[in-house]
């Protein structure tokens, strides 16, 4: 993973770009390459930075204006806030036959212990 952030953003460099804005919604991922954005920062002069969306953690701030239920999952991969910020850069991206009205949840083999019902990153 972090040799593919590497070499998409030297490629985007390479090719004229001076600003560089990863976006992620899994807070787990600055950890991993917060080094090869330094690194890319310091072999280029490129302005880079990583943009975490305001999910799991922060959930308080999104609380309001989800449409899910109060048992769903939030934050989880697919769920209603990531497809709605896909939908917002770019809808054709999104395959709505298969946007089913449903609620996000654990796997049935990880259990009922196995819960965000808060939003947290953690279990």
């Amino acid at each position: 993973y972090r040799h593919i952030v590497y070499e998409i953003a030297k490629g985007l460099i390479f090719h004229g770009f001076n600003k560089v804005v990863f976006v992620s919604h899994h807070g787990s991922n600055i950890k991993v390459v917060d080094d090869v954005l330094r690194r890319i920062r310091y072999e280029t002069d490129c302005f880079i930075c990583w943009y975490k969306t305001p999910t799991e953690r922060e959930y308080s701030i999104l609380k309001d204006i989800i449409e899910g239920p109060p048992e769903e999952t939030p934050g989880w991969h697919a769920g209603e806030i990531e497809t709605s910020t896909v939908m917002a850069f770019n809808e054709t991206l999104v395959d709505m036959e298969e946007a089913v009205k449903d609620k996000t949840h654990a796997p049935a083999w990880m259990g009922p212990k196995f819960s965000k019902k808060d939003g947290s990153a953690t279990v």
